[in-house]
């Protein structure tokens, strides 16, 4: 699930093109694409390929251009999870159970790549850059977890047995109109709901229900007319004995048990905009188990997040002279979140423990002579979220940040912002 990371409230908004900075203290959140974050640019385009050959296509557009030569094209990112592209035979209740740890991590990698041709260096010379990224995850659910999906299910495929049973039922009913028809199937109808739920208060309860919201639908007297009326009724019927699988669905954004997320990311640097040289910048690698709380505790989550940084500290001295980048970087720290209807809060806090090798001089033998130099950091911040609609939702966040490379003395965070989403993935989306 893709939910809270930090308080940040993550909607799909419009996507535009934003300039690579490796400027590094950007928020903890485990990143949909690794690849794109360790470069720390919001791509223009994310391709996600949902097979093989569609992954040729991909790669194929995606760093080609219009003369047909192999290239780095500009703020393009791809991201694909090989297991799903073919039938695996899986059931869903194997699916929900997730199995082993292993078979889980395998089932949910994802590898991603990003591209960048407005990477820009110290001196704002745009060089390009490849990135590099993976991510998967493992799910460990409980008894009450267990069972939660077990009762969903059986709702789920009760009322598909509900549907389809009566569509049988109505079509091969030979009365012609909508009264006739109705008093025809009554019999068998109330026996269907007795021999799929075996409680004769709530099938005689969804029966007088189903017939007293019918009374709205017209029925034409023609096959047509009535093969409408047929799919009209059982409509009906659906809504009145529930809408089950909205419920799974509902449940699986919110499911409790515990979850660990992984992911790695990594990119190659081409500061001369040749392939013949390039450097590796900076690797990022995450792990994060959150906790989501079931019963009376449902809206609520328990975040963490350890991440190890490592920076390249030749590089960020030749292209970026003048910043302070430490070569080692672990971050550790939690969340705390609240998921309401239409209100979200949180809060987190995080250390940072920094560690580099500094050239201190030379020996007798002309030998280099390193001091390993320490440092600590640590940022807090609340964040409250209301949602406006669907796809608007106003955002406010005030905090402390880490100090950055570049401006070390802006620590204070405060912004209000609206995000809107149109169209694209939406942050509870089931994949």
């Amino acid at each position: 699930m893709r939910g809270f990371w930090f308080g940040m409230l993550m909607l799909c908004g419009i996507a535009t093109a934003q300039e690579s900075n490796p400027i590094p203290g950007e928020p903890l959140a485990l990143p949909d694409s690794p690849a794109a974050a360790v470069m720390g640019m919001q791509p223009n385009v994310v391709l996600r390929p949902k097979s093989m050959r569609a992954l040729e296509s991909a790669l194929y557009t995606g760093f080609r251009n219009a003369d047909g030569d192999v290239g780095i094209l500009d703020d393009i990112a791809l991201e694909f999870t090989p297991y799903w592209w073919k039938n695996h035979g899986l059931t869903i209740e194997e699916y929900l159970s997730g199995g082993p740890a292993g078979k889980q991590l395998w089932r949910n990698a994802s590898f991603s790549i990003a591209t960048a041709q407005k990477f820009l260096l110290g001196d704002s010379t745009a060089t390009k850059a490849l990135g590099l990224g993976f991510r998967t995850s493992v799910f460990f659910g409980n008894q009450r977890d267990a069972d939660s999906i077990r009762t969903l299910l059986t709702s789920v495929r009760d009322g598909m047995t509900i549907t389809a049973g009566l569509r049988g039922i109505m079509m091969n009913s030979n009365a012609t109109t909508k009264q006739t028809l109705l008093e025809d199937i009554r019999p068998r109808f109330r026996q269907l709901l007795l021999d799929t739920y075996h409680v004769p208060a709530f099938a005689e309860e969804v029966l007088e229900e189903s017939y007293r919201k019918a009374e709205t639908l017209d029925m034409e007297a023609t096959p047509e007319g009535k093969r409408a009326f047929v799919s009209a009724f059982r409509e009906v019927v659906r809504t009145v004995v529930g809408s089950h699988y909205d419920d799974l669905k509902a449940y699986m954004l919110k499911r409790e048990g515990l979850r660990i997320d992984f992911a790695y990311g990594s990119f190659l640097s081409f500061p001369t905009n040749e392939t013949s040289y390039s450097m590796v910048p900076r690797q990022s690698l995450w792990v994060a188990p959150s906790w989501r709380f079931g019963g009376k505790l449902e809206a609520f989550s328990l975040t963490g997040v350890l991440r190890y940084e490592w920076y390249n500290t030749r590089y960020f001295d030749r292209y970026f002279p003048g910043t302070e980048v430490f070569r080692n970087n672990f971050d550790y720290g939690f969340a705390l979140s609240a998921e309401f209807d239409k209100l979200s809060v949180s809060a987190e806090a995080v250390g940072r423990s920094a560690s580099t090798l500094e050239a201190a001089g030379t020996s007798g033998s002309g030998e280099t002579l390193y001091v390993k130099r320490s440092d600590s950091d640590f940022q807090y911040s609340a964040s409250i979220t209301y949602r406006l609609t669907a796809d608007i939702a106003l955002n406010y966040q005030f905090g402390s940040t880490f100090r950055q490379a570049f401006d070390q003395g802006e620590t204070l965070l405060s912004v209000l912002s609206v995000n809107f989403g149109f169209g694209g993935p939406k942050k509870n989306k089931i994949l």
